[in-house]
């Protein structure tokens, strides 16, 4: 069996993205970042340009220019962070996964420089996430190396790696319907509430709760 689960919303409480922001960025920087980016946050809202167009306007306006030996170090103190800050729910769904030997996949928006230091430290996860673009002084570049890792795009980059075997059934693990392309994909999955909790769905007409 093949497990995947979403970041942000479902492993994580919250989103990773401003989590971050907050913990290793001060408040002055963010709010003049946030005013930088605003024009492009306001194009998105009015439905001129994409998430994934905003969120790079926002990410180069807090991080460009940044070393990331140092973006990476953060990313590791984060670890400590995201562990305060876990639904114990699905960690618990995720580390049953891991003892039955599934082939476990965190695939997620967010960078993947502050997830995979948690991951690994919880066994043998496969990250697959949003990778920033460097310079030539190993600075980040402000953009992304590779597309905003969001909906349609999961699916394309989990079916690229080599490690993915299409012939096992997959179980998704996310709380946002913005993963409908990996739910179409999946025999079953399961949606988290805002509370927490775990919904089981295998088809549309059924629904039921996790007693766990």
């Amino acid at each position: 069996m093949t497990a995947i689960f979403d970041f942000d919303g479902t492993l994580l409480r919250g989103d990773s993205f401003i989590a971050f922001a907050k913990l290793f960025l001060s408040p002055w920087h963010m709010t003049a970042g946030a005013l930088k980016a605003l024009p492009r946050i306001i194009a998105w809202k009015a439905g001129l340009c994409s998430s994934s167009e905003a969120k790079m306007s926002l990410f180069a306006a807090w991080y460009k220019g940044l070393p990331l030996s140092t973006f990476n170090s953060w990313g590791n103190e984060f670890a400590l962070f995201a562990d305060h800050h876990i639904n114990p729910k699905v960690l618990k769904a995720l580390r049953e996964h891991l003892r039955a030997g599934h082939k476990v996949y965190i695939i997620s928006a967010s960078l993947t420089n502050w997830i995979t230091p948690w991951a690994v430290q919880q066994g043998d996860i496969e990250v697959i996430a949003t990778i920033p673009e460097t310079d030539v002084q190993n600075c980040l570049t402000g953009t992304f190396a590779t597309p905003n890792c969001l909906a349609e795009e999961k699916v394309k980059r989990l079916k690229a790696n080599p490690n993915f075997n299409p012939n096992l059934p997959i179980v998704v693990y996310t709380d946002s319907l913005s993963d409908s392309p990996l739910i179409e994909i999946s025999s079953k999955y399961y949606m988290v509430t805002k509370d927490g909790n775990m919904l089981q769905k295998e088809n549309p007409s059924q629904v039921k709760p996790l007693n766990n």
